[in-house]
């Protein structure tokens, strides 16, 4: 309009001015001018409509797709507290965030860094590796110095199952320190669009020895698994464990009564009910079967039937959340007068509630038969059965309780307290579990974490375990850890 304003007035301004021609030129070359500003008022519209047509594609291209959107999302991958996709990690299945950035979790959370020149439509800390697929890598350098009052037989990770007691080996020996890199950890995942949901790889492990010695290094498998709307296949926590109520703890082995299993397994989470009180989202799962049974005589065999079965209800809410899992298993061994088997069961309630800005309380319990082997404290330990004098398979009851607390000092500054306790209640277990087995163990920690930097944290932790063997002999140790920690892309 203006540019018309402005020709209109050039028009007129001849017929003010002596001497510029004849009237009827001035009509005629005010109306060439007239057409050719027409032409020009059609071009300009035809200029705006593409422009407007620019700008609406650049703000769709702002935005993130709704599916590498949910995608981002499924990365919180807590490992060892694994990232996890679909629901088997916070923030996935809509549980609490983390209370401080300070934290002393190992797991990979969903924070990410920017990537320079990535394509406004790409999450960040992931970058293109072609059309449609994008990557993200995270790394944790850590070093852990620590110090034992008596030698807990496992170096980098405090198991109070492994303390020994009076009549075993290291028992009493006194101070023992060891400086550990085993909890360093390499991960990355890959994001696939294909349509509505993304297909996501996710990979995971550290350094902790597996079948080696165990003050020695090696290579530990966290995860390994591939997930798509909901379905998952791979190498991942069991669909029993409660990922929000993992503790912060420096301590790579944490709360002893965990059911902090990994497992082979084929997973479907879904989201059953959304309200503005909660969202209710199931998870069932077939897992690997590896039950641990004592007294299986040599040349014999414990074999699967079935897989274990896993069917878990998880409700969330904005500051709360409650989980319960039931675990069916089929145990079953080999001796001199044929095959024996049992049913085995499991049960898992667990819960958190923030109940300020600063704090956050956790509370997890566990009860079964032939269940043991899904505890963290009584894994691999034979615990799940025993094959008794008249050659059949008894289960064993086990149970388990914890807690932990969680404070923020400031922005920077953070504790974690944890407690666990596990106790083994069959009486007259020694002839066929051994003497020296656990019975019950004890698990207590308290620590001081400081994120110093984005990438830096720093922090120390005192432990106390204490373990009660099936022959009524006990051991306990106090540990100290400093650790420090370097994180890319946390």
């Amino acid at each position: 309009m203006k540019l018309k304003l402005i020709v209109t007035i050039l028009l007129l301004c001849p017929i003010a001015l002596p001497g510029q021609g004849t009237p009827e030129s001035v009509a005629a070359s005010n109306e060439l001018l007239m057409q050719k500003l027409e032409a020009m008022e059609r071009r300009i519209t035809q200029l705006e409509g593409e422009v407007n047509a620019l700008r609406a594609e650049n703000e769709r291209l702002q935005e993130k797709p709704p599916a590498v959107a949910t995608a981002a999302a499924h990365a919180a991958l807590p490992v060892g507290a694994s990232p996890s996709a679909a629901e088997s990690h916070p923030p996935t299945d809509g549980a609490p965030t983390a209370l401080t950035p300070a934290t002393a979790s190992t797991a990979v959370s969903a924070a990410k860094v920017p990537v320079e020149h990535a394509p406004a439509n790409v999450p960040e800390g992931y970058f293109p590796v072609t059309k449609g697929v994008y990557a993200n890598i995270s790394l944790i350098a850590q070093a852990d110095v620590i110090v034992d009052t008596n030698n807990a037989n496992s170096p980098g990770s405090f198991v109070t199952s492994s303390l020994p007691v009076k009549g075993q080996p290291n028992y009493g020996s006194g101070l023992n320190s060891d400086v550990s890199f085993r909890q360093s950890t390499l991960a990355f995942d890959l994001l696939f669009e294909t349509g509505d949901k993304p297909l996501t790889f996710f990979y995971a492990n550290n350094f902790f020895p597996n079948g080696q010695p165990a003050n020695g290094y090696g290579y530990y498998l966290l995860g390994f698994y591939a997930e798509w709307n909901g379905l998952l296949i791979g190498y991942d926590w069991t669909a029993l464990m409660d990922a929000g109520v993992d503790p912060n703890t420096l301590d790579y082995e944490g709360p002893n009564s965990l059911p902090e299993k990994y497992n082979a397994q084929v997973r479907y989470t879904r989201t059953l009910l959304e309200d503005d009180f909660a969202n209710l989202i199931g998870k069932i799962s077939l897992e690997q079967a590896s039950p641990s049974i004592s007294g299986v005589a040599g040349g014999m065999d414990v074999f699967q039937q079935a897989p274990d079965g896993v069917l878990a209800l998880r409700a969330v809410g904005d500051d709360w959340h409650v989980q319960a899992g039931v675990v069916l298993r089929s145990l079953v061994a080999q001796t001199p007068s044929g095959d024996t088997g049992a049913l085995g069961w499991g049960f898992s309630l667990s819960g958190s509630w923030q109940f300020t800005e600063k704090d956050e309380v956790m509370l997890w319990g566990n009860i079964g038969d032939g269940f043991a082997d899904y505890i963290q404290d009584a894994y691999g330990l034979g615990l799940d059965g025993y094959i008794n004098a008249s050659n059949q398979l008894e289960t064993i009851r086990v149970y388990g309780v914890g807690a932990a607390y969680q404070h923020n000092w400031t922005r920077h500054l953070s504790s974690t307290f944890s407690f666990g306790y596990v106790n083994i209640s069959d009486e007259g277990l020694g002839p066929y579990v051994g003497a020296t087995n656990m019975r019950e163990t004890l698990y207590s920690s308290g620590n001081i974490v400081w994120q110093a930097t984005p990438f830096l944290v720093v922090g120390a932790e005192l432990l106390y375990g204490r373990k009660l063997a099936v022959n009524g002999e006990s051991g306990d140790d106090f540990r100290v850890q400093s650790t420090v920690r370097y994180t890319f892309n946390p």
